[in-house]
């Protein structure tokens, strides 16, 4: 049985350290959650970052990326790694990336939620993230208390990428990442309550203000 969704977020730097000297921006993503698996039917994003504009409109159907709308586009490089009709089946957007299914059985706060390796593509690059159980802790806050699940997190580039490049390589062998992942509504569905990442000049946390 396939459910709906629809998520929107409205990205605001807090305090000294910004990402990706990101100024402010959104997205918007919607889509439908069969059993264990997400499938997006469209995502859009626009942002303001180093005095660019970045813009992405994906249109996803029968499991691919079916169109797609992005500002700016990369310039020819012989060393980036073609994005082809391969990269973009089977893949989730990055907002669809935060909803992280579970068996009809499970819902509970265990190891099983981060058996998990996630396809995703933003419009540029497509990589995976691939999901590690840590431990189980407790929380509250944010509208909810109880247990979270604590995922080590790997960024895997696949296309799109330019492989020598200093960020790709740090992205790539940074083990400071890791997501903490609670159960949203009737628990069939993880979503993260905290999301921690190594930077060069510190760590790197991303909280929602409120989980709904």
């Amino acid at each position: 049985q396939a459910n709906a969704y629809s998520a929107k977020v409205g990205m605001e730097p807090a305090g000294i350290g910004t990402l990706f000297s990101a100024g402010k921006g959104g997205a918007e993503a919607s889509g439908w959650v069969s059993g264990k698996k997400v499938v997006p039917s469209s995502y859009k994003m626009a942002s303001r970052a180093a005095d660019r504009d970045f813009f992405v409109d994906l249109a996803q159907g029968s499991g691919a990326v079916r169109s797609m709308q992005v500002t700016p586009k990369f310039k020819p490089n012989p060393e980036r790694i073609e994005v082809t009709k391969k990269h973009i089946r089977d893949v989730v957007d990055p907002l669809s990336a935060i909803l992280m299914p579970v068996k009809a059985t499970k819902g509970q706060p265990d190891a099983s939620v981060c058996d998990r390796r996630i396809p995703v593509f933003d419009g540029w690059t497509r990589f995976d993230i691939q999901l590690g159980y840590k431990e189980v802790r407790e929380v509250s806050g944010k509208g909810y208390d109880g247990k979270v699940v604590v995922c080590s997190a790997r960024w895997i580039p696949v296309a799109g990428h330019r492989p020598s490049t200093q960020s790709v390589q740090y992205m790539a062998e940074n083990r400071q990442m890791e997501a903490w992942l609670a159960p949203l509504g009737s628990g069939r569905v993880f979503v993260p309550y905290r999301i921690e990442m190594g930077t060069k000049s510190g760590t790197l946390v991303v909280e929602p203000r409120q989980l709904d």
